[in-house]
């Protein structure tokens, strides 16, 4: 409901943004786990767990300041968008 938030420096977090989305849309209730999501933001780079688990942390973090706090689950497997809430996506990547 707030005013729209330019991603486009933000590599990382967009693309997890993006792959959120579309987890949403295909599988609604269906987390993503912390390992997919950094594939996703940190293509072809082989990080130790800890690592790129702190990677994926600080993305979802910065996601969450931007306005998506009340949107971006946290669950044992690992982060989905809110199932019940409404989904719109602005233009294109």
């Amino acid at each position: 409901g707030g005013e729209p938030v330019d991603l486009s420096p933000r590599r990382a977090p967009r693309l997890i943004l993006q792959a959120l989305a579309d987890q949403r849309e295909k599988c609604p209730g269906v987390a993503l786990e912390l390992d997919a999501l950094l594939a996703v933001g940190w293509p072809g780079e082989r990080l130790l767990t800890e690592a790129g688990a702190t990677r994926v942390y600080t993305a979802i973090a910065t996601l969450r300041r931007m306005g998506l706090k009340p949107y971006l689950l946290r669950c044992d497997d690992g982060y989905m968008f809110d199932a019940a809430a409404p989904l719109v996506r602005w233009g294109s990547s």
